[in-house]
């Protein structure tokens, strides 16, 4: 299947298997929180790392924020990555991998939806067992082994969701993350750590500093630095009980990371403005075509009642020219006159012809 879905400022047709219920519910636009944050902390020129790409849209964010930069796309489930093919294949700042990244080479189980190209996990340590679920083995690189073979001269900024194979990712990245100390966008998800990684959200934070000294999370315009405890408690109850804070931004630089969160945060508003404006100019819109459909519903209102007027009128006035027949025929005059009436009807028929064949008058 196939759908034209915005993603920035353009257009693109995203190629999906059949019946993709990722693709069939993908925003359009794509997810512009999402991008938002990509913009916000990815630069024009940026060399750009997108670990667990799927089909191609983030890559295709990428690509246009980074411009003149490079994006190397990441995606390791065949499937998910012919179509990753498709979509970004004819970019030019994109290039696309087909293995995982991890903390060590070798060959890992993913599984997913039959018919979901999203959601697709390591299995090595929770195996789903249901129909409707495929398994595959994928290779698996480490960032640190593989990053000469990338045709990259840095790193600035890594998108990354893996369904809580993260911490696996920078630990296999560690030289790399050290040497050039990008900037990081990652999905923060407490049922993955759990469900896949028996990860809880304390143990997964405390690696996670280990790795970079500045982190944030993020929930809409909302930012919290992480590595607070007090703050570090809020986050983890509201992530946990109502799933607020998906996102962090994590790096090496707290006043760069907090400069980019003020220009996120001017790019939110701004789309909160934009939303609002277009909101109301929706109800005057529908406002102004609701009373438009009054007048005209007035308007045929009224041609009814005349329309029904004019009938009744018809009505009556036939029902008084019938009244006025029976009466004329009724009357003496119509009676005595009769016997006349007869004689004009008998003398105007037509005279026979006697003429036959042959005969001339």
């Amino acid at each position: 299947m196939e759908r034209s879905i915005g993603i920035g400022d353009k257009r693109w047709l995203i190629h999906g298997n059949d019946a993709d219920n990722y693709l069939t519910n993908l925003t359009d636009p794509f997810e512009p929180h999402l991008v938002s944050m990509l913009a916000a902390f990815c630069d024009n020129g940026a060399r750009a790392l997108d670990i667990g790409a799927n089909i191609g849209c983030t890559a295709l964010a990428l690509s246009e924020i980074v411009g003149s930069g490079k994006v190397v796309a990441f995606e390791p489930v065949p499937r998910t990555f012919a179509n990753l093919v498709k979509n970004v294949g004819g970019v030019d700042n994109i290039t696309t991998h087909h293995f995982a990244l991890g903390k060590e080479a070798g060959v890992l189980p993913m599984q997913g939806a039959e018919g979901d190209s999203s959601g697709a996990f390591v299995a090595n340590q929770f195996h789903i067992a249901n129909t409707g679920y495929f398994q595959v083995n994928v290779p698996v690189r480490t960032l640190d082994e593989a990053f000469p073979s990338l045709g990259l001269d840095r790193v600035d900024f890594i998108k990354i969701d893996v369904e809580g194979f993260e911490l696996d990712v920078f630990e296999g990245a560690a030289e790399t993350l050290r040497r050039f100390k990008p900037r990081v966008v990652l999905e923060m998800n407490h049922f993955c750590l759990n469900m896949f990684r028996r990860m809880t959200y304390p143990e997964f934070r405390e690696r996670l500093l280990r790795i970079f000294p500045c982190i944030f999370a993020i929930d809409g315009a909302r930012y919290v630095d992480l590595t607070s405890e007090s703050d570090a408690y809020s986050v983890g109850y509201e992530h946990i009980v109502m799933f607020r804070f998906p996102n962090l931004v994590a790096g090496f630089d707290r006043d760069d990371l907090i400069s980019r969160i003020s220009v996120l945060q001017r790019s939110l508003q701004k789309q909160a403005d934009d939303a609002r404006v277009a909101a109301e100019a929706e109800v005057i819109r529908q406002q102004s075509e609701a009373e438009s459909l009054r007048a005209e519903r007035d308007a045929l209102q009224r041609e009814r009642d005349n329309l029904e007027s004019a009938l009744a009128d018809c009505v009556t006035r036939a029902k008084q020219l019938e009244i006025e027949k029976h009466a004329l025929l009724d009357s003496t005059s119509w009676r005595v006159t009769q016997p006349l009436r007869s004689l004009k009807k008998l003398f105007t028929k037509k005279a026979p012809d006697f003429t036959g064949p042959g005969l001339s008058r």
